[in-house]
């Protein structure tokens, strides 16, 4: 996978198989150990071998955060998100869970989200993740309750496809 995170600039090339094959290893001939990947990696598990890349003239999705407050014991932020590069998912991830989440779209009724992996939300660096498939052009928003007080971080990537294409990452606070 091509990774670029677009608030420092730098791109890798990221592989999570035990053990890539030729055409892949030229691409990622180092493995990763137990150290981090150099910028944050959005899913569960963390990459094994990596390689350096070239950053793309690419533009990265784009985050708005038009408005936050304080309810009781809880904070509630409310978040545009949008790809400019017309990807196929946009992915939200939060540092802390989400109590609720209301997302709308291209003026459709509001739905509701839960954690897309319930089931293991504490061992997951992001304790929660929402993916948009096949975002409307202007994107969408998002409005989240988290317990306590504060700003969460909030992390935002879009690709085209799971395994296939360019994946730019972006983060915001």
């Amino acid at each position: 996978m091509y990774l670029m995170d677009a608030d420092s600039g730098s791109a890798m090339w990221a592989s999570d198989d035990q053990k890539p094959a030729p055409w892949t290893a030229a691409y990622v001939p180092k493995t990763s150990g137990s150290r981090e990947a150099p910028f944050l990696w959005s899913y569960g598990n963390t990459p094994k071998w990596l390689g350096h890349a070239e950053p793309l003239p690419v533009s990265p999705p784009r985050i708005d955060l038009p408005e936050s407050r304080s309810d009781g014991d809880a904070t509630v932020v409310k978040v545009r998100v949008a790809s400019p590069r017309r990807e196929q998912v946009i992915t939200l991830n939060t540092d802390r869970p989400v109590q609720n989440a209301i997302i709308t779209a291209d003026g459709e009724p509001p739905a509701t989200a839960s954690p897309s992996h319930p089931d293991d939300a504490g061992m997951r660096l992001w304790p929660y993740e929402l993916r948009f498939y096949d975002p409307p052009a202007d994107g969408f928003v998002t409005t989240l309750r988290l317990p306590g007080a504060g700003l969460p971080w909030i992390y935002v990537s879009d690709y085209t496809g799971p395994r296939t294409g360019i994946r730019v990452q972006a983060a915001a606070s």
